[in-house]
C-alpha cells in the first residue's frame, strides 16, 4: 500500500482509503465511488491515552532560572527577562530524523547573535511531518531542550500546529496537551496554537472555546504561555469597535502573555511600513496588563517577497530595538529550510542594549512627557523611559534632526546606514540622560 496526498492506496490502485478531517474515514473505489463510511466515532472516551512522554535521559549541564510573568515584564527569576526569539520551527523534526548537527549547527547561530528562545513546534504536516506517534519523538523533544538549555537557551514550545491534520480528534488533542505540559521545563515558554485561523489548524477564531478550555485546565500554572495568536484587523465582525482589542482581551483572562502575528504591510513611500504598525499592538493592549511579544512579524530571507519577507538588514534590526523600546518581546521569523539566509540578525543584537522592566514607560515622540519633542528626516521615533534615563530609536530612508526635551542629554549608542536594492535605510539608538 502506499500513501499520497493524504490517501491511502491499495496496491493496485483500485482503491484508497481518506482520512477526514473529523477522523473519520471513507473507502473509495478509484472512480470515486464511496463503498464503507466509519461514521463518527460513537466512544471516543474508549480512544487509547497517547504515549506518556519518558524523563529527559540525561540532566541538562546548565540549570536555567524559571520564567514567571508578572503583568507586563517577563523575569527570570528575580530578572527582567528580554524575549529575543529566532523561529526554528523544525528543530524537533531534524533531532527525531538524527540530524542533531544541524540542530547544533542553528542553535550555535542563535547564540552568537544574541538570541536567546527558540520557537519550535511540536507537530506539523504541511513544512514537514512531525507527530507524537512516530518512534522516538519524546526522545527528540527531550533532546532539543537539553541541546538548547547547555547552550543557555530557552525554548518556545508550539503545541499545535496543523492540528486539523495531525491530530483532528479533540479527544487526542487534549491528551497531547495534557502529556507536553508535564514535560515542559519551567525555564521555557509554551504556545498552545498556532495561526488558529489557518485551514490547516482550527479554522476558528482565536479565542475558540475549545482552546480557551484547554488553557484553562492545564496543570500546573506556573508556565508561561499564549494561546494564540488573532488577526492583525481594526474592523469588521462580530465585534463593535476593535476586534483585535477585544480578542485580546478575552485572550488576557485565560493567560500570562499575548502574542501577534503583525500585519505585514507592502512598501509604499515610508521605508518600512511593517516596522511602523509594530508600535500599535502596546497601544492595543497595554491595557491588559499582560506580556507582550510580536511573535511573527514580517519575514526574513534573501529576496523581498511583498506581504511576507523583507531582504534588508535594517529593517529587521529597526523592528527590533523598536519592539525593545516599546517593552515588547520581538521574535526573528525566517524560514532556514526555504531560505537560510538571515539578513540583519547579527545587527538584532544590539536590542539587547535596552533595558526592560516595570518601570519603563514606552511614550510617542512629540507627545506630553516623551524625551522627544519633535524630529525631521526620520520616518518615526519610538521613545521609552523611567523618568530619569531614556531609550529611543529613529528610522527610514535617511537621518534627520532631533529636538530633544529640555532637560535631556542624548548619547548616540548606534547609527547604522544601508542601502538594499536601491533603497537606502537609516536606523540610530540613543539613550538619554534626564538632570
Amino acid at each position: 500500500m502506499t500513501f499520497k496526498n493524504g490517501r491511502l492506496y491499495s496496491d493496485d490502485g483500485r482503491y484508497f482509503l481518506h482520512i477526514q478531517n473529523d477522523g473519520n474515514t471513507v473507502s473509495y473505489a478509484h472512480d470515486g465511488r464511496a463503498i464503507w463510511n466509519s461514521g463518527p466515532d460513537k466512544h471516543p472516551e474508549l480512544v487509547p491515552p497517547l504515549p506518556t512522554p519518558p524523563e529527559p535521559p540525561i540532566p541538562p549541564a546548565v540549570t536555567l532560572d524559571p520564567l514567571h510573568a508578572t503583568g507586563r515584564t517577563l523575569y527570570a527569576g528575580d530578572r527582567p527577562f528580554q524575549l529575543r526569539a529566532i523561529t526554528e520551527f523544525d528543530l524537533g523534526h531534524l533531532a527525531r530524523t538524527g540530524n542533531t548537527l544541524e540542530v547544533a549547527r542553528r542553535m550555535d547561530r542563535a547564540k552568537v547573535y544574541n538570541r536567546n528562545v527558540l520557537r519550535v513546534l511540536m507537530m506539523a504536516r504541511t513544512m514537514f511531518d512531525l507527530s507524537p506517534t512516530m518512534p522516538g519523538y519524546w526522545e527528540a523533544r527531550a533532546r532539543v531542550e537539553l541541546m538548547a538549555h547547555e547552550r543557555g537557551l530557552r525554548v518556545e514550545w508550539t503545541v499545535f500546529a496543523d492540528a486539523r491534520l495531525v491530530m483532528p480528534n479533540a479527544i487526542d488533542r487534549s491528551r497531547f496537551l495534557d502529556a507536553a505540559w508535564a514535560s515542559f521545563s519551567r525555564a521555557d515558554l509554551v504556545g498552545i496554537g498556532n495561526e488558529l485561523r489557518c485551514n490547516d489548524n482550527w479554522t476558528a477564531a482565536p479565542t475558540d472555546p475549545e482552546i480557551l478550555s484547554l488553557a484553562d485546565r492545564v496543570e500546573p500554572h506556573d508556565l508561561v504561555f499564549s494561546i494564540s495568536d488573532p488577526d492583525d484587523v481594526t474592523t469588521n465582525t462580530p465585534y463593535p469597535g476593535d476586534p483585535l482589542k477585544a480578542d485580546l482581551a478575552t485572550l488576557a483572562a485565560h493567560s500570562p502573555m499575548l502574542v501577534l502575528h503583525g500585519e505585514r504591510k507592502l512598501r509604499d513611500a515610508r521605508w518600512s511600513g511593517w516596522c511602523d504598525h509594530l508600535k500599535g499592538f502596546a497601544e492595543v493592549a497595554w491595557d491588559c496588563n499582560r506580556v507582550l511579544y510580536h511573535q511573527e512579524p514580517m519575514g526574513a530571507a534573501s529576496t523581498y517577497i511583498d506581504g511576507k519577507r523583507d531582504n534588508r538588514p535594517l529593517a529587521h534590526l529597526a523592528a527590533s530595538l523598536v519592539c525593545a523600546v516599546m517593552q515588547m518581546g520581538y521574535c526573528y521569523h525566517y524560514i532556514s529550510a526555504a531560505d537560510d539566509t538571515v539578513p540583519g540578525l547579527d545587527l538584532c543584537a544590539a536590542a539587547a542594549l535596552v533595558p526592560v522592566g516595570p518601570e519603563w514607560m514606552p511614550r510617542n515622540a512629540g507627545t506630553g512627557g516623551a524625551c522627544v519633542v519633535s524630529f525631521s528626516g526620520y520616518d518615526k521615533i519610538r521613545t521609552c523611559d523611567n523618568g530619569t534615563t531614556a531609550w529611543a530609536v529613529g528610522y527610514g530612508h535617511r537621518t534627520g534632526a532631533v529636538e530633544w526635551a529640555a532637560g535631556w542629554h542624548p548619547i548616540t549608542m548606534g547609527e547604522w546606514r544601508q542601502v538594499v536594492d536601491g533603497q537606502e535605510g537609516a536606523v540610530t539608538l540613543w539613550t538619554a540622560a534626564r538632570g
